[in-house]
C-alpha cells in the first residue's frame, strides 16, 4: 500500500509563468511528474489574514 500526501497552490486567474498561465503550467509539471491527480477549482470569494472579504474573481 502506497501512502498518499496532498499539496494545495493556490493562484490568481490571472498570474502567469513562462508566459502562460500559472495553473496550466503547474498541470503540466504535474502529468510529466506522474502525479496521481490535479484539481484546478474557481474561487469567488475568498479572505486573507486579516479576514476582509475580497472578489477573486
Amino acid at each position: 500500500m502506497s501512502n498518499a500526501e496532498q499539496l494545495t497552490i493556490y493562484v490568481t486567474e490571472g498570474d502567469r509563468a513562462q508566459g502562460k498561465l500559472l495553473y496550466r503550467v503547474l498541470m503540466n509539471a504535474a502529468r510529466q511528474s506522474n502525479i496521481a491527480g490535479m484539481t484546478v477549482a474557481p474561487a469567488a470569494v475568498g479572505y486573507g489574514q486579516r479576514y476582509r472579504h475580497k472578489l477573486l474573481i
